[in-house]
């Protein structure tokens, strides 16, 4: 009577377990898709990046992951080991507090877009609203006549609009700016800037919210980038992470 008294207890608990690791295993599926559906909504994978940076260093350059070995270089004041998006694993960002000189330099490189078909896209959250242009990224040629093109959030005090802007070497164009707007400094966002030939879009949050401006055709230039600013531009104003460059003009998945 003792033996079978143990052994039901025995199978009783091995049940209970059985239940238990069940209900964990639910609990963290739920938890895991519930995560993604608001952080990693309309998210393009690094596949193909030309460059692609997590942001996920304590201190110095950023390496680049796409395999590519295009070394983000560091410039200025960074503040690194900021709490990320936690997306894909990285659980870390850097931050910018806006000025000038400080933002990473990428060269020139094969496997970086050049011309008229690119994406820019970057995790964000906004450290300021303030009247300002807070630069994403561009092509530092800009600078000296070179055709190239930058993305950037301008800021009017209350909320900041996203834009996507080129140059042709002598005139400046706005290709596109967002139809929404971001008045927080409080979440994380997702955007893409694409340039196709004719057509320039921007996708922010998993959403197509372009508002279409003019167009110039991009030639190829052998300018490098910047990253977390551009020319002509404020350096951006709060955190960043996940950053890809990408040669061809990526789409909502």
């Amino acid at each position: 009577m003792k033996s079978q008294c143990n052994g039901s207890s025995s199978r009783t608990w091995r049940s209970r377990l059985r239940c238990l690791a069940l209900a964990v295993g639910t609990l963290l599926a739920l938890t895991n898709a519930a995560c993604r559906s608001t952080t990693n909504r309309g998210a393009f994978s690094e596949a193909g990046a030309g460059g692609y940076w997590k942001c996920g260093e304590s201190s110095g350059n950023l390496n680049d992951s796409s395999g590519n070995g295009n070394t983000a270089t560091a410039n200025g004041t960074i503040t690194y080991g900021v709490v990320g998006p936690i997306v894909d694993h990285v659980t870390t960002a850097i931050s910018i507090a806006g000025g000038s000189g400080n933002h990473f330099s990428v060269a020139s490189a094969a496997s970086l877009p050049s011309g008229d078909v690119l994406s820019y896209s970057v995790r964000f959250k906004m450290g300021s609203l303030a009247v300002a242009s807070y630069g994403f990224g561009g092509q530092t040629g800009i600078s000296t006549g070179s055709p190239g093109m930058r993305c950037f959030a301008v800021g009017n005090g209350t909320s900041v609009t996203l834009y996507l802007e080129a140059w042709d070497g002598t005139t400046e164009f706005i290709l596109a700016n967002s139809s929404t707007t971001i008045s927080d400094t409080t979440t994380w966002h997702f955007v893409t800037f694409t340039k196709n030939g004719s057509t320039s879009k921007i996708y922010l949050d998993g959403n197509d919210v372009t508002v279409a401006g003019g167009n110039i055709t991009l030639a190829p230039s052998d300018a490098g980038f910047a990253i977390g600013g551009g020319p002509g531009l404020s350096d951006f104003n709060g955190s960043l992470s996940q950053i890809a460059l990408y040669k061809t003009a990526l789409t909502l998945q």
